[in-house]
């Protein structure tokens, strides 16, 4: 016998069941792949079962889409136009604070309760007047009585009775604020134990 015969018949002693098919090479049984043995299929089992029992042999877990849970998304809500504020210096909007100049300067209004008679009037800050203005059929306006303001500064919020009424629109002195799709409220500064010195 040949080397490369010795070779081959000691690397059949390793593989058991594969001699048969090396010395019978001219057969056709020799040329089909040889396939591993199969385990007998108990009787009722199904293949997906088998399938389902060796992932936990192995531990590998699945997961079902219909397992998780849900997840909860919100709109994050977009700046209004009444969110922004205008920097006189720079001559942008911003939000809370201008990139460049800082927080804007809010001016209080003098303290007064509401209901008080003429509250409008007394809520006015130190340094300002109200007095006739030089528009023509304008009424009364507010006037500077300090040396200098300086620029950039911020009045208000404009106060009143806040209603639904659409009468109000015809005060004169209301501000319409829009709260959603088609619906509104009025800040009606007629009154002026109610308003403040900005009506």
């Amino acid at each position: 016998m040949s080397r490369a015969s010795l070779s081959k018949e000691s690397s059949l002693k390793e593989l058991p069941g594969a001699a048969k098919l090396l010395k019978t090479s001219g057969s056709k049984q020799a040329q089909k792949p040889v396939t591993p043995p199969r385990k007998a299929r108990t009787p009722g089992q199904h293949p997906r079962q088998k399938v389902e029992l060796r992932r936990k042999e192995t531990g590998v877990r699945r997961y079902s889409l219909r397992e998780r849970k849900g997840h909860v998304y919100q709109d994050v809500s977009e700046p209004q136009d009444d969110d922004y504020l205008y920097c006189e210096e720079c001559q942008n909007f911003f939000i809370d604070s201008c990139a460049a100049h800082g927080p804007p300067t809010f001016v209080k209004d003098s303290a007064v309760e509401k209901g008080h008679a003429n509250r409008s009037a007394l809520t006015l800050p130190p340094g300002l007047s109200i007095r006739l203005s030089g528009i023509p059929e304008a009424g009364l306006g507010v006037w500077n009585e300090a040396s200098d303001l300086p620029r950039g500064l911020y009045f208000g919020p404009y106060e009143g009775q806040i209603t639904d009424d659409e009468e109000a629109a015809n005060s004169g002195y209301s501000w319409l604020i829009t709260k959603g799709r088609n619906c509104y409220e009025y800040v009606d500064g007629k009154d002026t134990s109610w308003a403040n010195w900005m009506r």
